[in-house]
């Protein structure tokens, strides 16, 4: 099975992102990476205004390509256990939500300092919980943040987490930054399968903010075809 599509690349309104990241360069040169589908997943920010979302939509709505399809995701962080980052409305003028639980400082919000795990385990306990109660499509690069979480649950807590996932048809994404400097491998496996029991679909994303990033999606291959991943295992958006 091989990556055809992207649906984790930012534009140049996201933090450490290149000027030259916009919708309509980005989606020209997909061909060249093999991608017949880009989606934009720019984050929602603490001083992210309604303006500025209606200037992304229209940014990925007037691209146009005869071989790329792309799409208006956005990557939300969770607030509470109640609440995502979306904005009142705009659920459904996204065509898909990622959720994202480890990098909030950086967006305006809050997650527990790196060193305490038992906190990062509770704090994705309880993003997974909300993954599943509507309104998120996809969890976005899950456990990097704290790698050494996924570590301390055991099995049956993690198969309870995953559950949310599965119930709410939630896809887990394939990252392919995040995955290439991951310093251990067997984690991750061990997620992804107990995943794949469930029956939760895989997405496959870059986690671009630079051009030259954009080429880390080729390091979701490996991983597919170790977990072999088939394609009806793929998890695709669907326009609203």
């Amino acid at each position: 099975m091989q990556v055809e599509a992207d649906y984790q690349v930012h534009t140049g309104y996201s933090g450490r992102a290149e000027d030259r990241m916009t919708h309509a360069a980005v989606v020209d040169a997909a061909p060249q990476l093999g991608l017949s589908a880009v989606g934009f997943t720019d984050h929602i920010y603490g001083h992210t205004t309604i303006a500025e979302l209606e200037m992304l939509e229209r940014g990925v709505r007037a691209v146009e390509h005869p071989t790329v399809r792309a799409w208006f995701g956005i990557e939300a962080e969770m607030i509470n256990e109640q609440r995502t980052t979306v904005f009142a409305g705009w659920r459904d003028r996204f065509d898909y939500v990622l959720l994202a639980l480890d990098h909030a400082k950086a967006c305006d919000y809050d997650v527990p300092d790196h060193a305490d795990v038992a906190a990062w385990v509770e704090h994705y306990q309880r993003g997974y919980a909300l993954a599943g109660e509507g309104g998120v499509d996809v969890l976005a690069h899950p456990f990097s943040g704290c790698l050494e979480a996924l570590d301390a649950i055991n099995d049956d807590d993690l198969h309870r987490m995953l559950e949310h996932l599965a119930r709410a048809d939630v896809a887990i994404e394939l990252n392919g930054i995040r995955l290439n400097r991951a310093a251990r491998r067997e984690p991750y496996l061990r997620l992804y399968r107990a995943a794949m029991s469930l029956g939760i679909k895989f997405s496959t994303g870059s986690d671009a903010h630079m051009w030259d990033e954009r080429s880390a999606i080729h390091h979701v291959q490996p991983w597919l075809d170790e977990l072999q991943v088939t394609k009806s295992q793929l998890w695709s958006p669907t326009r609203r």
